[in-house]
């Protein structure tokens, strides 16, 4: 019997020089990003979510947002967005 060879076709990027950023202790007061990420269901899920953040009180804004593109990482310039005006960012997986 011969051996099978299994290939993994999903890359998993290496960062091994950078530090996980630090967590906020709380959302009170701050600005969050729901990026949805065109998996099916994340945008209804996030849509849902931002509505919650905004019914709690908690967050001072809550911001919908989606990428153009499921099989690409989010474009330089909604990124720097995102960071100039976020002060915490969720992005959403779907089914």
């Amino acid at each position: 019997m011969s051996a099978i060879e299994l290939l993994d076709p999903i890359g998993y990027p290496t960062q091994e020089d950078a530090d996980p950023v630090p967590g906020l202790p709380s959302l009170r007061g701050k600005v969050v990003t729901l990026m949805e990420n065109r998996h099916k269901g994340s945008g209804p899920f996030m849509q849902r979510l931002k509505e919650l953040f905004e019914a709690q009180g908690e967050v001072q804004r809550a911001i919908f947002c989606a990428k153009p593109s499921l099989s690409r990482p989010a474009p330089d310039d909604l990124r720097t967005e995102i960071i100039e005006r976020s002060h915490a960012v969720i992005t959403g997986v779907g089914t």
